[in-house]
């Protein structure tokens, strides 16, 4: 069994649900902080598909990316 499925059954014997959030406004646009984040990013390092196409990523990216270097 692959290590990603062994994760998974771990996890569901656990007890855990996993369950998908019901979408936000804010999910569709890249949002403030994250344009400053990509910003910050040197010239060519932009990953300008992942703000197109996903920008709900691209905005937990950035937010995650302010926790760690805080």
């Amino acid at each position: 069994m692959p290590e990603s499925s062994e994760s998974f059954v771990k996890v569901k014997a656990a007890g855990h649900i996993w369950e998908r959030r019901s979408p936000r406004p804010e999910d569709e646009s890249v949002l403030g902080h994250t344009h400053n984040r990509l910003n910050a990013l040197p010239m060519g390092l932009h990953p300008v598909h992942l703000q197109q196409e996903f920008p709900r990523i691209a905005n937990d990216l950035a937010r995650l990316w302010a926790k760690q270097q805080a």
